[in-house]
């Protein structure tokens, strides 16, 4: 499991807010699985990536309360 880095996520953040230009709308590509993560960034036209972490979570086998989901 990967540790909280505070400065890298507030990097990134930046980063991120960087890429929303009034006028030049900021298109995500929805990635739902590893090698749909490696088709979106192989074409490299997407400047950001976007996902639905209980996808990731499913392909990965997590369980669902893992994520946060309550039923």
């Amino acid at each position: 499991m990967t540790t909280f880095n505070a400065a890298r996520s507030q990097a990134l953040a930046k980063k991120l807010r960087a890429l929303h230009v009034p006028g030049d709308p900021l298109v995500f590509t929805n990635i739902w699985d590893p090698p749909s993560a490696r088709i979106a960034l192989k074409v490299g036209k997407a400047k950001a990536l976007a996902t639905a972490s209980y996808a990731i979570a499913s392909v990965r086998l997590f369980p669902v309360t893992r994520v946060g989901w309550k039923r």
